[in-house]
């Protein structure tokens, strides 16, 4: 849906300006006229222009939510609570996005259809949990629990970045040290070795190799080039040969698999947990809830779960029946109680908080093992690296001795 920059005369007669999203032109102005004002000129914005603006994040839409549920729980009506937003909303881009779904209310669409029409911003997920809320007459509650399902989700996330940040640091650094002795320190050594006269060790000849090749513009161009090769490496991995590759390799490695296995079941339960409590219907539940997860071999066996649900058989039994994954006696176990004792989604969200912990402790006992791992290769290359180029040295002092 392109972006239009428009200025027209109001009621008042007051010439006004601003931005919409909008199908066509027609369509601009019909929803300009809706709104008391008379269209007398437009142009299409670049899509580079806009997308410079800030992207979405999160928190966005945890505080958009949070406000909505916030308003429409105080009684504020459904169209007053969006224009109430949408004034106060500092993202452009969103403010934008809620300007048209206002328009769509106004044209007497309903919530859900009017966020359907925004796809990459809002999620099957929410809409159908918004559609929901609608038809019970729940709406501020159902706007809370998503919410509350966005903040969750957002706190596990900042937790397993956390955990990882350390390891990747100290690999950082680790190459940075590697790349300052061979730029910076061999170059000194070059000298000396030159002066010698004597024939080096291959190994050392070696290193002063590497040493020349980075310092010549062939190897600045070689490190350069690495930039594009990893935005050309994190695009390969969205295509969905390559991502299926990926996602088979990960369910392939030992104590990877389990790490992969709870953080989508982490999510995939979260999900669940918030759309049986919104009254959704269980089979509805888990092919939304499906979605949720990344890993597409875990989605292919909860298609699975949901032709065994088809059938009439109970959640538990679906999940029993997948291949073995981490800890899935315990969730078979768990939503067994809640289908016997009707709180099917009380268990579920005890499932969800036993499954987040040990996907933090678990993520937690990875890299506390990796850290020492990574500090002893680290010391090794680093290590071998001064040895290889002491060698000569060594050996010259052997020979006078």
């Amino acid at each position: 849906m392109p972006k239009f920059l428009w200025k027209g005369i109001d009621v008042a007669g007051n010439q006004v300006k601003g931005c919409l999203f909008a199908d066509n032109q027609e369509l601009l102005k019909t929803q300009l006229l809706i709104n008391g004002v008379a269209l007398l000129s437009c142009s299409i914005v670049d899509k580079k222009q806009w997308q410079i603006s800030r992207r979405l994040s999160q928190y966005d839409f945890i505080n958009f939510f949070d406000q909505m549920a916030m308003l429409l729980d105080g009684g504020v009506d459904l169209l007053s609570a969006i224009k109430t937003v949408e004034q106060q909303e500092q993202n452009n881009k969103l403010r934008d996005i809620l300007g048209c779904i206002r328009i769509d209310l106004q044209n007497g669409n309903s919530l859900a259809v009017a966020l359907s029409k925004h796809k990459k911003i809002f999620n099957d997920f929410i809409t159908q949990m918004i559609e929901v809320g609608l038809r019970s007459g729940q709406l501020s509650f159902v706007l809370a629990q998503i919410s509350l399902h966005l903040k969750k989700d957002q706190q596990l996330k900042k937790d397993l970045h956390s955990a990882a940040l350390m390891p990747i640091v100290t690999v950082f650094f680790a190459l940075l040290i590697v790349v300052v002795i061979l730029i910076v320190i061999v170059p000194q050594f070059e000298i000396f070795f030159s002066s010698i006269g004597k024939q080096l060790p291959t190994a050392t000849r070696r290193i002063i190799w590497v040493s020349k090749f980075l310092r010549s513009w062939r190897g600045a161009v070689s490190l350069i080039a690495l930039v594009p090769g990893f935005f050309g490496f994190m695009f390969l991995l969205g295509k969905n040969r390559v991502k299926r590759l990926k996602d088979w390799l990960f369910i392939s490695i030992p104590y990877v698999k389990n790490l992969v296995e709870l953080s989508n079941f982490t999510h995939f339960l979260q999900a669940l947990t918030v759309l049986l409590k919104s009254g959704i219907p269980l089979k509805d539940a888990v092919i939304c809830a499906r979605d949720s997860m990344n890993n597409s071999y875990l989605r292919s066996n909860v298609n699975n779960a949901i032709d065994n649900i088809t059938r009439g058989r109970t959640l538990s039994d679906s999940i029993a029946l997948l291949p073995s994954f981490y800890r899935q006696a315990t969730l078979v176990a768990l939503i067994n109680v809640g289908e016997q004792t009707g709180a099917l989604a009380d268990d579920l969200g005890r499932a969800t908080e036993s499954f987040q912990e040990e996907l933090k402790r678990f993520v937690l006992i990875l890299t506390t093992l990796f850290q020492p791992v990574l500090l002893i290769t680290v010391g090794l290359i680093t290590g071998i690296l001064i040895w290889m180029i002491y060698l000569p040295i060594f050996n010259l002092a052997y020979s006078i001795g």
